[in-house]
C-alpha cells in the first residue's frame, strides 16, 4: 500500500498595522534559532512551515506555507499547545492577523525535503 502523501496549505493573511511589527520581530527572533521551534513543530506533526512577509500597497501580509501528514491534526495540536513559543505565537497572531481577509493560495510545486541527503543545494 502506497503511503498517503503529506498535505500542504498556503495562506496569505493580511496583517493589522498595530500588531504587525511585534509579530515580525518575534518571527525574526525564531529564525535566529530554528531548532527551538523545529522541535515543537515536529511534536505537533508538522513536516514543514515557511513564513514569508509580503509588503504591498495595502499593507503587510504573511504568506504561511505548512505541510503535515494530517494538517487538521497538526493545527489542532498547535491550538492546544502549552509550549511558551506557541502560546506567544498565538497571542501575537491574534493581535496581528486579519483572518477574515485571509485567502488560500494554490501550492503548485512542493519540494520541501525532496533533496535531503542527496548533497544537492538546499538540502
Amino acid at each position: 500500500m502506497k503511503p498517503t502523501p503529506p498535505q500542504t496549505q498556503a495562506l496569505r493573511i493580511p496583517m493589522r498595522p498595530d500588531g504587525a511589527d511585534a509579530f515580525v520581530a518575534f518571527a525574526r527572533g525564531l529564525a535566529a534559532d530554528p531548532s527551538a521551534l523545529g522541535a515543537v513543530l515536529r511534536e505537533e506533526g508538522m513536516l514543514a512551515e515557511v513564513l514569508l512577509l509580503e509588503r504591498g500597497p495595502s499593507g503587510p501580509s504573511v504568506i504561511l506555507f505548512t505541510k503535515a501528514v494530517d494538517l487538521a491534526a497538526a493545527h489542532a495540536a498547535y491550538a492546544a499547545s502549552s509550549h511558551p513559543i506557541q502560546q506567544r505565537m498565538r497571542a501575537l497572531a491574534t493581535e496581528a492577523f486579519d483572518l477574515e481577509g485571509a485567502t488560500q493560495l494554490d501550492v503548485l510545486l512542493d519540494l520541501t525535503g525532496a533533496f535531503e541527503g542527496t548533497g544537492a543545494a538546499g538540502g
